[in-house]
């Protein structure tokens, strides 16, 4: 369950499209990779190192994150 949230939650949030593809009675969400979100992938990975590289408390990795996703926003860069 916890894997499946994060694949979701990876996937929605990293491309801003997303299309089913089903053969028979497999259906799997795959990206559209045209629509792939750079600014949440470079503040996906900040997060990942800041995390596990540096071992930073969750709660101050989220507020960086929140932060920098705000300046982008101001910046008038495309973050959603």
């Amino acid at each position: 369950m916890i894997a499946n949230l994060a694949l979701y939650f990876a996937l929605h949030t990293l491309f801003a499209q997303t299309r089913l593809w089903s053969a028979g009675p497999l259906h799997l969400t795959l990206p559209a990779l045209d629509t792939f979100r750079p600014v949440a992938a470079v503040l996906t990975v900040l997060a990942l190192v800041l995390v596990f590289g540096l071992r930073w408390p969750m709660l101050r990795v989220l507020l960086v994150c929140a932060a920098l996703g705000a300046v982008a926003a101001f910046a008038g860069l495309p973050v959603g």
